[in-house]
C-alpha cells in the first residue's frame, strides 16, 4: 500500500466515527417519574438506529406477562406492535408506563440473542422490550415518557386520561438544548403547584411560566408554590457539576492518578435564581436536614431589591457553598412590593 493510499484510509475512518449527543432529564414526583429527551442527534450512525428503551422483561413463569392498552400478552409467544396515539402499558413488573399522542412507541416480544459480560459465551432468553426509534442519524429528535411506579391498570390508564384532559397530572412546559421544565398538579383539596427545572445553558435564558424566570448557572431546582401568585415557597437547588480541584479532564478511570484518587475536591459554588416576586427567607435545609438560624447565611441569601430597605426581600435568591452535588432548599415568603431585577 502506498503513502497515499493509507492517508486516504485514514481519512475514510476520520469521516465515518459516529458522534452522538442528546439532553436527557428524569422527574421524580411521589410515584411519578416524567422522563425527558431533547437535542438528540448523531452523525455516521448507519446502519445502527438511535433507540430508547423504557423496559426489557425477561420471560419468568411467574411473571410472564404484559399489558398494551388493556390487552395483556404473554412473554412466552412472539408479538410485535407499533403503538401510534397515546398508549398506557403495565410491565411484568407492575410498573406503568404512559407514552403520549405525538410519540410512536414499538413493542417486541421475543428470543434475544447475546453474550454473557466477557463476551465468551453465546446467551439467549425470551423478553418482552418497549422503546422508541428515533431512526438512523437522527436530527434534534425528542421524547417523552412517564413511569408510574408499583401500580396497576386502572391507575396507569387514568393518567393517560388525565392527560388528554384539561385537567393534566403533568405538563412540560419547556423542552430544548437550554432547559426542560415539568409542572406538577397537586393531588389534594390544596391548591398547589411543583416545578421541575433542568438548566443546561441558562445564559440569557428567560423563562415566561412558573415562579423562576432565569437562573446564572448549570443547576437542577424545584419549586413549590401554594397558588399560581404565590404567597410560600419551598425552593430547592442543587449543583450537578461537582466541580473537583483538578485540572485533568478526566474521561475514563485510566486517567486517575494519585491526585485523583485521595485529594479530588469538590470546590464550592454560588448560583443565583431570579424569580417572578419578591420573598423573605425562613428556613433553610441541607439534605432534608434544618440548620439553625445562625446558618441560614453561609447557604441562601435573599438579595434585597431595595438597599435601603433590606427586610423587605427581593427577587434573587442566591445559594452559596454548592459542594458534593448536595440539595439546598429554603423555605420563602413573598412579599407585598415587588422590586425589579438589576
Amino acid at each position: 500500500m502506498s503513502k497515499n493510499d493509507n492517508t486516504l484510509n485514514k481519512s475514510i475512518f476520520t469521516k465515518q466515527r459516529t458522534k452522538f449527543n442528546f439532553r436527557k432529564s428524569v422527574f421524580f414526583y411521589n410515584s411519578l417519574i416524567v422522563c425527558l429527551g431533547s437535542n438528540i442527534n448523531a452523525v455516521n450512525s448507519e446502519p445502527r438506529r438511535t433507540q430508547t428503551t423504557l423496559f426489557q422483561d425477561k420471560y419468568l413463569f411467574n411473571r410472564s406477562v404484559i399489558s398494551i392498552n388493556g390487552k395483556f400478552h404473554s412473554l412466552g409467544k412472539d408479538f410485535t406492535q407499533e403503538l401510534n396515539g397515546s398508549a398506557a402499558i403495565l410491565d411484568s413488573n407492575e410498573n406503568g408506563y404512559y407514552i403520549p399522542k405525538d410519540m410512536s412507541a414499538n413493542v417486541g416480544i421475543r428470543r434475544q440473542h447475546s453474550k454473557t459480560s466477557d463476551g465468551k459465551t453465546r446467551t439467549s432468553a425470551r423478553y418482552g422490550t418497549v422503546w422508541l426509534d428515533h431512526g438512523v442519524n437522527p436530527v434534534s429528535a425528542n421524547y417523552e415518557y412517564a413511569i408510574l411506579v408499583a401500580t396497576d391498570l386502572a391507575n396507569i390508564e387514568a393518567l393517560r386520561k388525565a392527560q388528554a384532559s384539561d385537567s393534566p397530572v403533568y405538563k412540560v412546559l419547556h423542552k430544548s438544548s437550554r432547559a426542560h421544565v415539568v409542572r406538577f398538579e397537586e393531588n389534594t383539596a390544596v391548591p398547589g403547584l411543583t416545578y421541575g427545572y433542568v438548566f443546561y445553558d441558562p445564559k440569557n435564558l428567560q423563562l415566561i411560566e412558573g415562579p423562576v424566570e432565569s437562573v446564572s448557572a448549570e443547576c437542577v431546582v424545584m419549586a413549590q408554590i401554594d397558588a399560581p401568585n404565590f404567597s410560600n415557597m419551598n425552593l430547592s437547588l442543587s449543583s450537578p457539576d461537582l466541580n473537583y480541584n483538578t485540572t485533568k479532564k478526566l474521561r475514563d478511570s485510566s486517567d486517575n492518578g494519585i491526585n485523583e484518587y485521595f485529594y479530588m475536591r469538590s470546590q464550592p459554588v454560588n448560583i443565583t435564581v431570579y424569580l417572578t416576586r419578591s420573598v423573605v427567607s425562613h428556613r433553610v435545609l441541607v439534605n432534608g436536614k434544618t440548620l439553625p438560624e445562625s446558618s441560614f447565611n453561609h447557604y441562601v441569601t435573599v438579595k434585597p431589591g431595595d438597599l435601603q430597605h433590606p427586610t423587605v426581600g427581593g427577587r434573587e435568591v442566591v445559594f452559596k457553598n454548592l459542594i458534593n452535588g448536595e440539595s439546598v432548599e429554603v423555605h420563602l415568603t413573598a412579599v407585598e412590593k415587588d422590586y425589579p431585577l438589576n
